[in-house]
């Protein structure tokens, strides 16, 4: 059993709305005996959520920091504050790149505050390949590139080593949980491409039977020329996972949610701050 709760996003909650919603994402997950933590969107509302669903942020095991953006990482000081024993599990690569999104008139800076990780170095696990989190809990890069990045990327870069570069998402961790006989996807942003992830998924986990995919699909409203190709995207969805369930919210556009909602139907749902999911 794998309860998950969406603490923020940046759609709001129908019925509570007391909860806080902003551009992030953090979600709350219990299994293998521990109290986990996906990201911490991009300021310290994710705790006010907490807060108000019964989640004590104090006692949480493991946070895990899906890549370096200010969006998944911004309530990290916030964390730091009212956790004092959780390891924090992140790439490598994360606090070592300044990130730039040139998505509005002027570049602006997403990155990550590199202080924390030089304040609290003891605190932070640094993932340079997958790992077994817990007897169920997988943390693993994406390996497979088959498919299309997603279009948006072309708005990001880094800066390494005084260099201003295209971003390539080499620093995004996602979370792969069995459950019986099947596994749960959670991926933040998915930079990688959703289907990149789900194959690199299942081959590093050996099962192929995908029940769900939780996260943001980086397939993002633009006024660009090019675009996603969503309809491609949902009917391989479709065809090749057929018990597998898309939840969506953060960085996924109106255009996108509107065609998984018609190819997926009743497989596809829009999560929201404080939405609970049980698998």
């Amino acid at each position: 059993m794998l309860d998950l709760t969406v603490l923020i996003d940046n759609n709001a909650a129908f019925l509570d709305k007391e909860l806080l919603t902003e551009h992030g994402l953090s979600f709350y997950f219990k299994v293998d005996g521990l109290a986990c933590l996906y990201d911490l969107g991009a300021s310290d509302k994710w705790l006010n959520n907490a807060n108000k669903l019964g989640i004590h942020a104090e006692e949480v095991d493991h946070l895990i920091l899906s890549h370096g953006h200010k969006d998944h990482t911004g309530g990290l000081s916030t964390f730091l504050q009212v956790n004092k024993s959780a390891k924090i599990f992140v790439s490598d690569k994360a606090f070592k790149y300044k990130y730039l999104t040139y998505r509005h008139e002027k570049p602006r800076d997403i990155s990550s505050d590199s202080s924390l990780f030089a304040k609290y170095a003891d605190r932070f696990v640094l993932l340079t390949e997958d790992c077994l989190l817990s007897p169920h809990v997988y943390l693993i890069h994406n390996r497979v590139f088959e498919h299309r990045l997603p279009v948006g990327n072309q708005f990001l870069r880094i800066v390494a080593d005084g260099l201003e570069k295209p971003y390539i998402p080499n620093d995004e961790v996602a979370l792969v949980i069995r459950i019986d006989d099947g596994i749960v996807i959670l991926s933040a942003c998915s930079h990688s491409g959703v289907l990149n992830i789900i194959q690199s998924s299942v081959e590093i986990t050996g099962c192929s039977k995908v029940l769900a995919f939780v996260g943001g699909t980086h397939l993002v409203d633009t006024d660009m020329e090019e675009k996603d190709d969503v309809a491609s995207i949902a009917r391989v969805l479709a065809d090749k996972y057929p018990e597998m369930c898309l939840y969506t919210g953060h960085c996924t556009g109106s255009a996108a949610v509107d065609v998984f909602s018609e190819v997926l139907q009743n497989r596809f749902a829009l999560f929201h701050s404080g939405m609970q999911l049980k698998f």
